[in-house]
């Protein structure tokens, strides 16, 4: 009995490593690595829902995008095969020949996968060049996350590292979630923090005018941002602001500085309070308190040292031309008598 277990384990097991869902995770994986320039043990999250239809979408426009500087060759291609291509291209020596069977056996929609995540993988080792640091958020990261890295570009890449320790940090105040609203008892408990689906979600929705309104005014002012609750509110329901982060339309505008406005009056109230109770805020006070006392005796021994001169220019004066006091009465006593 015991040893009809063991063969069916073993069976079960073997079937499980030779399905083709089980070989494209690996592939993916290997893909990821070989285009982060990291080792092979370094473990990376689960790639069995790294296939989705938006995909093809956003590799139909990066493969659009890429087209204008990549080889004239590659145009005439079937479309698949000019995917395989540009992951060729982007790993070069890199990529493994066993990742590239299972890329010429895969589907479309597995290739126009492949095709994200090496792009992305590649903007993180582009832009992080110490290994170790590179690995730590390589393993990380959610397949979602590499294919939007790979898509709008590699500058995303200190976004979405920023983002992490923000919200492992807690530094991003929550926001209601409208989606919670009808169900919750009290607004407040629509309220959650944001996660890195609403990072990614955000992206997808917005595009590439979304792209640029991170770019522009959301990185620039990050800690405003984040600790307002403005950046949650954007994050959960970008529809919201929808003609704002797109079109930037006055409605928009007035949306976003109310929401800004009492977050940001708040948070800034709330922190100057909470700035006077720390180690540093006391030691502000008392360096002020003594800027002010070494001020006020300044201006007091300034007003004595003026008074003291004035007071001896006034002796030197006397002394050098003493006033006449003579005695002699005068002869003008008034109209002459008779």
């Amino acid at each position: 009995m015991k040893r009809y277990l063991i063969t069916l384990l073993t069976i079960c097991i073997a079937f499980c490593v030779c399905s083709p869902a089980f070989a494209q995770n690996s592939a993916f994986k290997k893909l990821i690595r070989s285009a982060g320039r990291v080792a092979d043990d370094v473990p990376i999250k689960s790639m069995d829902k790294a296939v989705k239809p938006a995909n093809k979408k956003m590799a139909q426009e990066l493969l659009e995008k890429t087209a204008r500087t990549s080889d004239q060759s590659l145009q005439s291609l079937p479309y698949a095969k000019r995917l395989v291509r540009e992951i060729e291209q982007t790993l070069g020596s890199n990529l493994d020949p066993a990742v590239l069977k299972s890329l010429d056996e895969a589907g479309e929609a597995g290739v126009e996968t492949a095709f994200l995540l090496s792009k992305g993988a590649k903007g993180v080792s582009n832009t992080i060049p110490d290994v170790a640091r590179r690995a730590e958020l390589l393993k990380t990261l959610e397949p979602d996350t590499f294919c939007i890295i790979g898509r709008y570009g590699d500058d995303l890449t200190d976004s979405v590292e920023l983002f992490i320790k923000s919200t492992d940090s807690k530094i991003i105040k929550q926001a209601i979630d409208p989606s919670l609203v009808k169900n919750a008892d009290k607004i407040q408990a629509a309220r959650r923090a944001v996660t890195m689906d609403d990072f990614n979600n955000f992206f997808r929705k917005t595009g590439d005018k979304g792209v640029e309104f991170w770019r522009t005014t959301v990185k620039p002012n990050w800690k405003l941002f984040a600790a307002s609750g403005v950046l949650a509110a954007i994050l959960i329901a970008p529809e919201s602001y929808t003609d704002y982060v797109i079109e930037k339309t006055a409605g928009g505008v007035a949306k976003i500085v109310r929401l800004s406005g009492k977050a940001v009056g708040k948070t800034a109230s709330e922190t100057t309070k909470a700035f006077f109770h720390t180690k540093t805020g006391t030691i502000v006070i008392i360096v002020a308190s003594i800027i002010g006392l070494i001020w006020f005796f300044s201006l007091s021994l300034v007003q004595r040292s003026i008074n003291w001169f004035i007071n001896a220019v006034k002796k030197i004066k006397n002394w050098l031309f003493p006033p006449s006091n003579s005695n002699t009465p005068s002869n003008k006593l008034g109209p002459d008598v008779d």
